[in-house]
């Protein structure tokens, strides 16, 4: 259980990843996500607005809920064809989707650079754009 607002976030027990499967065996695409609301963003999006974030195929998702749940997640990808990354554009965000793009070579694709002015998919529904690094 978590929970959060603007001043704070507290977790009760461990943190772990979140499978969501679509049908009984897993489908050949999956999308990964570093948190919850940015997987029910992406959902929302693919299901009722067409802007060019969401990949066709039907995907199973999973959330790591922490990036340091990384190694708990790599087990269940090498039963997909494709893994589409969704995570943060942040230092651990990029950390985390070059450790898959390592582990699953040819087999999975950044897609942060979909929102790449934003920091995750949460933040482009909300207008949240980065501020510019100088």
């Amino acid at each position: 259980m978590e929970a959060r607002n603007k001043y704070c976030k507290r977790s009760i027990g461990k943190k772990t990843i979140s499978v969501i499967y679509q049908s009984e065996q897993p489908l050949k695409h999956c999308c990964v996500f570093e948190g919850f609301f940015n997987m029910l963003t992406y959902v929302t999006m693919k299901r009722w607005m067409n802007i060019g974030l969401c990949v066709d195929e039907e995907c199973d998702y999973f959330v790591l809920n922490s990036v340091g749940n990384l190694k708990l997640l790599l087990p269940y990808l090498t039963h997909y064809d494709m893994i589409h990354c969704y995570l943060d554009n942040d230092d651990a965000g990029i950390r985390a989707t070059k450790k898959i793009l390592a582990a699953y070579e040819g087999h999975a694709i950044d897609e942060s650079q979909r929102y790449k002015a934003y920091n995750d998919i949460n933040d482009v529904i909300n207008g949240k754009m980065m501020s510019k690094k100088q």
